[in-house]
């Protein structure tokens, strides 16, 4: 194997780990190419072959007078880079002066200390991508586009400032097109990417586009503060908000079982005539199981004196159903919740805990989540669309026509 080639796995493992997506040949359709004396910038984080190809095609469909440049932190791909173009004279490595830019940077600066291949310091997407629209000359009012995971403006919180500064005029968010995964090399179900461009100083609605097969629809998602893919659902988005959002929680306490058996293999021991009773399972169409521990065994107490709904983390009941929920308990004052990749929670009163149960797990709620749950574990910003149960006056025959279609 040549080194070219071992470089190249190398580079493949890197970017699954670090969410990095290459600029998909999709992305020139949304390009103006044919600029005259531009520079076009590039924000890159790879450089496997056929990333290096996006390029030279790029490059290659400029006008004569237009140059390509590309902007990279690592220090072995920019060295790459500047090997392989170095006989392409309209393009340059990690020039200052841009006239336009779109790409997709690196997504995590990783630590120097990291001892696991996941563990990233800090999240640098979005500073790559503003600190790139900052160095636009101010010729062309074109800002992007850009890659990322759809999650970005479906409610991730961290997000959130990212989020405000794309819908501010500084980059004018007003377009996000849908990609299919076939672009890239990430599976179907967990990972769902998209392009983002906008238009310096532009406040209006926001379009978003299929781009395989060419919907689209606009909305006035700046008001909403985020962006929802379905045009069936988001014009029930304001009828349905509600002023209270699921909260979803999880412990500190561990638990892992051997599949065969159900033996414990870490956390509380069993404990025959224990006082504190522990969730154990949560099966699709089954009685929840629970066991006895002692309290000397658990070392985190959270919510426990509270009535909790309680599901899966991965909530759903096969790999086709991973949106939806359709198991779930509630649990009294007492009962130890674990966390971890098992169980995830809501607090609620006893009177109220079957009005939850019902709502969360009936077909409205899932034909929501359908449409706006981009992974599978369940967390807050997975759940944000669902009408908080004791704060809404049910679905009309309406809404559910409309929730029907979804």
């Amino acid at each position: 194997m040549s080194f070219r080639d071992l470089a190249d796995r190398g580079i493949r493992m890197l970017n699954k780990t670090n969410q990095h997506h290459q600029l998909p040949t999709s992305a020139l359709e949304y390009w103006n190419l044919k600029q005259k004396n531009a520079v076009y910038s590039v924000e890159f984080s790879t450089d496997r072959k056929e990333h290096i190809d996006t390029l030279k095609e790029i490059a290659k469909m400029l006008d004569t007078t237009s140059k390509l440049n590309i902007s990279t932190d690592d220090p072995f791909i920019r060295k790459n880079l500047s090997q392989e173009f170095r006989l392409m004279n309209n393009v340059s490595v990690n020039s200052d002066m841009i006239d336009l830019t779109a790409g997709n940077p690196i997504f995590y600066e990783r630590s120097s200390n990291a001892l696991d291949s996941r563990t990233g310091s800090k999240l640098v997407y979005d500073e790559h991508i503003k600190n790139a629209v900052k160095k636009m000359s101010g010729r062309f009012n074109q800002t992007g586009p850009f890659v990322t995971d759809s999650t970005w403006f479906q409610g991730g919180v961290k997000q959130g400032k990212f989020r405000e500064w794309l819908f501010g005029k500084e980059f004018g968010l007003k377009t996000i097109v849908m990609l299919p995964s076939s672009e890239f090399d990430v599976d179907a179900d967990k990972t769902e990417l998209c392009m983002f461009l906008g238009e310096k100083g532009y406040d209006g609605d926001i379009t978003v586009i299929d781009y395989e097969t060419k919907d689209s629809f606009s909305f006035d998602f700046r008001s909403l503060g985020y962006v929802i893919k379905n045009k069936h659902l988001v014009s029930l988005l304001p009828v349905l908000n509600t002023k209270t959002k699921y909260n979803w929680k999880r412990s500190k306490v561990n638990l892992k079982l051997d599949a065969a058996t159900g033996q414990i293999l870490e956390g509380p021991p069993e404990v025959e005539g224990g006082t504190v009773k522990v969730l154990k399972r949560l099966s699709l169409n089954k009685e929840a199981q629970f066991y006895d521990t002692d309290k000397k065994y658990v070392k985190d107490w959270t919510d426990s004196d509270k009535w909790r709904f309680v599901t899966g983390y991965n909530a759903g009941g096969t790999h086709a159903d991973f949106y939806k929920i359709l198991k779930g308990v509630v649990v009294p004052p007492g009962v130890i919740v674990p966390g971890d990749m098992w169980f995830t929670y809501i607090i609620i009163d006893e009177a109220s805990a079957e009005t939850h149960k019902n709502h969360l797990m009936s077909f409205e709620v899932q034909q929501i989540l359908k449409v706006t749950r981009t992974g599978k574990s369940l967390h807050t910003p997975q759940t944000i669309w669902i009408p908080y149960a004791t704060e809404f006056q049910g679905f009309t025959d309406e809404q559910k026509s409309i929730i029907n279609k979804l």
